[in-house]
C-alpha cells in the first residue's frame, strides 16, 4: 500500500523530531537541525538534501538555495511533492518577524520549534507543523504535540515550493547567487 499525504507529512515530522534529538544526544544542545529538503514521487521518498549551514544562514540566501534544490528535485527525480524541515521560533502574541529577537530576550511566550511544511503538486495549501521542544539535562530534547494546519501558498517558502512543483521539470536552469556558483547538495 502506498503512503497517503498524511503519512508522509507525520513521516516528516517524527524525521525532523529524530534528526534533531540525534544531534542533540551526540553534539549538545544548541545543535541545529539542518534545513532539509525531502522529495517524494508517486507516494514514494526519492531523495533528501540537507542545506549547508554556511549558506542557510543569511534569509535571502538561504530561500535561493532552498529554490535551487527545490527545483533540482522537481527535475532530477520527478518530484510531485516537496518537504522543507527546518527550526525555528513559535509564540502565541505579538508580531512574528521578531520571534527570534523576543526568544533571545527571555521572552516565555516564544519557543524553539521544529518547522515541517509539505506541498503536494496541485494541492491547494500546504500542510504546515510546529512542534515546539525545550532540552533537557544530559542532551536530551522533549517535544510537545505538534501543532499543525493547512497554510496558504501565496508567500515564502510555501510560494516557491508550489512553484517548483508547477515547473516542467525537463526545462528547469541556475544562476549563481552573489556570483557563487552553488551546490544544491551537500
Amino acid at each position: 500500500m502506498q503512503p497517503t499525504q498524511t503519512d508522509r507529512f507525520n513521516f516528516s515530522i517524527d524525521s525532523a523530531q529524530e534528526t534533531k534529538r540525534g544531534l542533540v544526544t551526540e553534539y549538545g544542545i544548541g545543535e541545529e537541525l539542518p534545513v532539509t529538503l525531502i522529495a517524494w514521487s508517486q507516494g514514494e521518498l526519492k531523495a533528501i538534501g540537507k542545506v549547508h549551514a554556511k549558506l542557510a544562514s543569511a534569509p535571502q540566501t538561504r530561500l535561493e538555495v532552498v529554490s535551487r534544490q527545490a527545483f533540482a528535485f522537481r527535475k532530477g527525480c520527478a518530484a510531485d511533492a516537496i518537504t522543507l524541515l527546518c527550526e525555528g521560533f513559535a509564540g502565541t502574541t505579538g508580531p512574528v518577524e521578531s520571534l527570534a529577537a523576543r526568544f533571545a530576550a527571555g521572552d516565555e511566550d516564544v519557543r524553539e520549534c521544529v518547522m515541517v511544511l509539505h506541498l503536494e503538486a496541485g494541492e491547494v495549501g500546504a500542510h504546515f507543523a510546529k512542534v515546539p521542544y525545550k532540552y533537557l539535562v544530559g542532551r536530551g530534547v522533549a517535544y510537545e504535540a505538534p501543532a499543525t494546519e493547512l497554510i496558504p501558498t501565496d508567500g515564502g517558502y510555501p510560494r516557491m515550493l508550489a512553484a517548483a512543483l508547477r515547473a516542467d521539470p525537463g526545462t528547469l536552469g541556475f544562476k549563481a547567487v552573489d556570483g557563487i556558483d552553488l551546490e544544491v547538495f551537500e
